[in-house]
């Protein structure tokens, strides 16, 4: 009896060795990586109405998140959208909802909730909406796990 027990331990082992591997809380946010991107190579992308970078990128026309009207060269309908580099591809995910600061983008793989808090601009009159500087707070979630970041970044109308 206690080598069938022994048995079916040392078989199960591996099973739930790759279980705990896939639960959720075992992934790494490192696992989720961003990049910045040219704007440029977004053809589809009417204009970049937000743009946004983490600290470390200085690059001119390059961002770690943009978002904006999404128009299709063959006249389909435009769609508002985010657009992030992640894990090396561009990922482009339709706004599903925006509310008092907060932003929500989907695709197949992916959400993007995008959390905007005003930063004074010295440039902008006081009232003015045309234009602001924002921190932001963008969480991804893919099935790799989550990851949350903080940047900064300019839009407007």
């Amino acid at each position: 009896m206690f080598k069938n027990m022994t048995l079916f331990a040392v078989l199960m082992s591996p099973c739930v060795a790759a279980y705990a591997a896939v639960i959720p809380e075992n992934i790494s946010p490192s696992s989720i990586v961003t990049e910045d991107f040219d704007v440029s190579v977004i053809t589809d992308l009417a204009y970049p109405v937000c743009t946004w970078n983490l600290g470390d990128n200085k690059k001119e026309n390059f961002y770690h998140f943009v978002e904006g009207e999404m128009c299709p060269a063959g006249g389909e309908r435009c769609t508002y959208s985010g657009v992030m580099k992640l894990n090396g591809k561009i990922a482009i995910l339709k706004q599903l909802s925006s509310d008092n600061g907060t932003s929500v983008f989907k695709n197949d793989n992916t959400t993007i909730i995008t959390t905007l808090t005003p930063i004074k601009n010295p440039k902008a009159e006081v009232g003015s909406e045309e234009e602001s500087d924002f921190n932001a707070v963008v969480v991804i979630k893919t099935s790799r796990g989550e990851k949350k970041l903080e940047m900064t970044g300019f839009c407007s109308i």
